[in-house]
């Protein structure tokens, strides 16, 4: 591995670990047996980093989650998409555990982080109306709709957050668990019945029960 892709997968182990707001470029540096001027020479302080992986490693990835709308719009598919996001949210949970400090330390960040929110929102509200011509999901507001993908959204990173914070060494299974049921919960309450059974269904061949707690 090229010593800059070494720094981003250095710098997301340890921003995952112990925070991003507590570690310093010369606590990866040393971490890594570098000096910190040869990681200045790659980026240009810890905000260029966390942009950096934002860039490059996870906007393809969500990306790739997304352009897998045709299978996400189908009963069957939605499980899958629920724990490919559940895995990103995981995967890089740094980010969202401090989001609002990575945005506020970073205008240019926050600038793409909105238009990219909003690119997401758009491709939600695509597939919520897929769910709706196929039967899956009750016809609702667009008003509802863009509410809903918002919250969906919220529950998947949000239960990530509080797991971590409350449990500090979770296990992943446990934290994708926690992130695909808190989404389908907010989920249910919009599907038709017989898509909801199936779901469910879907859901228990994957491993994932009902009778567990949040968190």
């Amino acid at each position: 591995m090229k010593t800059r892709e070494k720094i981003k997968s250095t710098a997301i182990e340890m921003f995952n670990g112990k925070g991003a707001s507590n570690v310093s470029t010369v606590i990866l540096s040393e971490k890594m047996d570098i000096s910190p001027g040869n990681l200045y020479y790659y980026f240009e302080n810890k905000e260029h980093i966390i942009r950096c992986i934002w860039e490059e490693d996870m906007l393809p990835e969500n990306s790739k989650i997304f352009s897998s709308g045709p299978s996400a719009e189908s009963a069957e598919g939605i499980p899958e998409f629920l724990i490919g996001i559940s895995h990103y949210f995981i995967r890089y949970r740094f980010f969202y555990l401090e989001l609002f400090t990575v945005l506020k330390n970073d205008p240019i960040m926050c600038k793409n982080y909105m238009k990219h929110i909003k690119k997401i929102r758009s491709q939600l509200l695509k597939i919520f109306e897929s769910w709706e011509a196929r039967g899956i999901m009750d016809e609702i507001p667009e008003t509802q709709k863009h509410y809903l993908a918002d919250d969906l959204l919220y529950a998947g990173f949000s239960s990530v957050k509080m797991s971590s914070v409350i449990n500090e060494k979770t296990d992943p299974k446990v934290l994708v668990r926690n992130s695909v049921m808190h989404m389908y919960f907010v989920l249910t309450g919009f599907l038709t019945e017989p898509s909801k059974q199936k779901l469910n269904t879907l859901l228990e061949e994957k491993g994932f029960n009902f009778s567990g707690s949040g968190f």
